[in-house]
C-alpha cells in the first residue's frame, strides 16, 4: 500500500508540474527568485520556460 500511495503522489505531483508549465509564458524579463526549499530543479524548469534572464537563488546552510 505503501509504494502504491507513494507512486500515486508522484504521478499527480508530475501531472501538476506539467499543467503548471503550460501557464508560463516566455519572458525574458521576468524575476525568479528560489527560496531553497527543494534541490532548484523545478525553478529551473519555470526559468526555461519563461526564458528568464533574472534568476536569483537564496540558499542557506546550516553550519551545524
Amino acid at each position: 500500500m505503501k509504494i502504491f500511495l507513494s507512486n500515486m503522489y508522484k504521478q499527480v505531483m508530475d501531472l501538476n508540474k506539467s499543467n503548471m508549465l503550460i501557464f508560463i509564458n516566455e519572458n525574458p524579463n521576468a524575476k525568479m527568485l528560489d527560496l531553497g526549499c527543494d534541490n532548484r530543479e523545478w525553478s529551473c524548469s519555470l526559468g526555461e520556460k519563461a526564458d528568464s534572464k533574472h534568476f536569483f537563488v537564496l540558499y542557506c546552510a546550516s553550519l551545524y
